[in-house]
Formats: structure tokens, C-alpha cells, sequence
């Protein structure tokens, strides 16, 4: 069974963009966000690389605001090892920590 679901949560994020939470332009609800887990927890590396990291980063860079607690909460919900990855993402994630704006340096808890 674990097999079939990571090769639908692949499928599913490859085909159709799934997480549309992605695409949002204000703050996503926590409720929101919590029905991605079963799909993030079953997530393979090759899906993450290819499908989610490029849209995660591309979305961080133009929205920061939002963007960085909807990183945050849908890094946290996946069982998957990011080392490989790394440095790609701890690269743009970084530079928001220099952002001129105080928001999105220091968001409201």
C-alpha cells in the first residue's frame, strides 16, 4: 500500500500541480495546510526535486511574506530526507532573512 501511495502522490503532484496552496496571495489557514500532509508524508525525493522545490523557491522569491510560513509548515510535514537538497534550498531561503522589508525577516508569531 505505501507504494501505490508514493507512486500516486508523485503522479499527482507531477501531473497536476496539487499543491495550489502554492499559488495563494494571502495567508493560507492552518486547516488548509494540514490536509497536505498524507500526500507530503508519502512524497519520493525524485517529486520533491523535480516538482515541489522549483515551485516552493520560485513563490518564496516573489512572495516572501506569505510564502515563508507556507514553507515552513509544508517542510514540516515531510518524513522525506532534504539533504540532498540542501543547499539549494537553504540558498533562497537564506537570502530572505536580508529582506529589506521587517515582516519578512521577523513574521508576526
Amino acid at each position: 500500500m505505501i507504494c501505490a501511495r508514493r507512486y500516486l502522490s508523485n503522479k499527482i503532484i507531477a501531473q497536476s500541480g496539487a499543491l495550489q496552496v502554492l499559488s495563494a496571495r494571502g495567508p493560507v489557514p492552518a486547516a488548509v495546510m494540514e490536509c497536505y500532509r498524507p500526500l507530503l508524508a508519502n512524497m519520493t525525493q525524485e517529486a520533491f526535486a523535480d516538482a515541489l522545490l522549483p515551485a516552493l523557491l520560485r513563490v518564496v522569491k516573489r512572495l516572501p511574506e506569505v510564502m515563508l510560513p507556507v514553507a515552513d509548515a509544508l517542510i514540516g510535514m515531510m518524513t522525506l530526507d532534504l539533504s540532498p537538497d540542501s543547499e539549494t534550498l537553504m540558498k533562497d531561503l537564506v537570502q530572505q532573512f536580508r529582506h529589506p522589508k521587517d515582516t519578512v525577516r521577523w513574521p508576526p508569531c
